[in-house]
């Protein structure tokens, strides 16, 4: 079979046919330069850089204009009257949380599931001295006080409602060693 068809040698590779004497062929390249238009393109990114920064300068100077604003305009004291003050506020929460620590705490042995009168009534005391005063200072010439403070008073009058129902719960169960439990 003869392969002088390159149809029969499907895989063999065609090359030119290379004269020995010839010399090699180089491809001749382009004029090696600077892109003329370089700096042009150059100073219209660091014109549209200098836009965008003054941009974000102006924004910057905008946030730290109504943060130091905050500041100043912040009124901690609150010397107007109305609502609890945020000491208050604060006082009675970490009450509330000692007051619920406690009450997750088992109690000693001999008074196992009781809570005492005393203990009952301080809770509701509290309670109704918090109402009044939030009773009171919400009446301070028809204007409403702050909503926050008085969401959190609200919520601490919650938590102690809880509690309370909590040992009301507690004096009414019997005790688990048979010991009599107090009124």
């Amino acid at each position: 079979m003869a392969y002088d068809d390159p149809r029969d040698q499907p895989t063999r590779i065609l090359r030119e046919p290379v004269d020995p004497d010839a010399p090699p062929r180089y491809v001749a390249a382009g004029p090696v330069g600077v892109d003329p238009d370089w700096a042009d393109r150059t100073e219209d990114r660091l014109r549209s850089l200098q836009g965008l920064l003054a941009l974000a300068s102006v924004l910057a100077l905008v946030a730290l204009g109504v943060g130091i604003w905050a500041l100043v305009d912040e009124d901690d004291d609150d010397s107007s009257g109305q609502g609890a003050s945020r000491a208050r506020v604060v006082a009675l929460s970490d009450r509330v949380e000692r007051l619920e620590s406690r009450a997750d705490r088992p109690a000693p042995a001999s008074t196992e599931g009781q809570a005492s009168e005393a203990d009952l009534d301080a809770l509701q005391d509290d309670l109704a001295a918090l109402k009044t005063q939030v009773a009171e200072r919400g009446d301070g010439g028809g204007e409403s006080g702050d909503a926050a403070t008085e969401q959190s008073v609200s919520a601490l009058a919650t938590r102690v409602d809880e509690l309370a129902s909590q040992v009301d719960e507690l004096r009414m169960q019997p005790p688990a060693d048979g010991a009599a439990t107090t009124p």
